[in-house]
């Protein structure tokens, strides 16, 4: 049956290439346990033209491995993939479903935090996953004003986004798929970053006060073997976040009327972001001797 499949697969493949098909069931399995998946009956265009396999993963096909369903076993602890491959008179269709083990989604998690630095025209999207998911792939949304969309998929935790004269972003999004698993999380700029001019007008009677000053906080000293500070008016009630040029967020959230270290990190150059609750107010770079 399986040499039957292959010459067949071979002969549809001159013609026609992989398109999306779909495997239905849960996507989680204990070890041990057994579960019946099923694709569309229109994969294959007969019971022999159907092929399910296991590519990665211990596990086992119980039964026949044709038609548009099969009975798998998972027989140890792991995520574990099932593959289906059919042919038809459309041509050669496979897709595949990641089996993980229940629960295990629920020790992953991703924060997304964005970073506007004076004079660049872009907005910095960076996803911190919790563990650091090695090889995942990352999928940004940007939402604009004027209700249009981009959507781009990136390899690493960390994206820019060039921001035209006028142009407005309202909110963006981060997904993460990883080993059958899939995280997301949303950032919603209130008010919108606007490119051209950092959040709004200052000019605008309507901008808080507080806004317009943020401008004089200074921080010292820079270069820093270390210690900083930040000074100005007014800097109660604000927050602080120290991140690397990787990207990775060093302090959080930190009162910036409160002294604070990076003496346990490397020489180099380093960004902070001043926020209130509506949003970001300021940023610049620190360099650590």
């Amino acid at each position: 049956m399986k040499y039957l499949f292959s010459s067949l697969l071979v002969l549809f493949s001159l013609s026609f290439g992989f398109t999306q098909c779909s495997i239905l069931g849960p996507n989680e399995l204990a070890p041990g346990q057994t579960i019946t998946l099923s694709t569309s009956s229109s994969l294959g265009q007969c019971s022999a033209c159907f092929d399910w396999d296991i590519t990665s993963g211990n596990g086992s096909i119980l039964g026949s491995v044709t038609g548009s369903s099969v009975v798998v076993r998972k027989n140890s602890a792991g995520t574990m993939t099932v593959r289906v491959t059919g042919l038809s008179e459309s041509g050669c269709r496979s897709c595949q479903l990641i089996l993980t083990d229940p629960g295990s989604c629920s020790q992953y998690s991703v924060t997304m935090n964005n970073y506007y630095f004076p004079g660049s025209n872009s907005v910095y999207l960076f996803a911190t996953p919790t563990p650091s998911l090695s090889g995942a792939n990352y999928t940004w949304r940007v939402f604009y004003g004027n209700g249009s969309l981009q959507q781009f998929t990136t390899s690493t935790s960390y994206v820019e986004v060039p921001l035209s004269f006028g142009q407005t972003i309202v909110s963006t999004r981060v997904t993460v798929p990883f080993q059958g698993c899939v995280f997301s999380d949303d950032v919603n700029f209130v008010p919108p970053i606007q490119g051209g001019v950092f959040f709004e007008d200052p000019s605008n009677e309507d901008t808080p006060q507080a806004r317009k000053d943020i401008s004089e906080v200074k921080v010292f000293p820079n270069p820093t073997t270390g210690e900083l500070n930040f000074t100005g008016l007014p800097i109660t009630g604000y927050t602080v976040t120290i991140i690397d040029n990787q990207g990775n967020t060093l302090i959080q959230n930190h009162p910036v009327d409160q002294r604070l270290s990076i003496s346990d990190h490397p020489s180099g150059i380093y960004h902070f972001v001043i926020q209130s609750a509506e949003g970001i107010i300021q940023s610049g770079r620190i360099i650590k001797e």
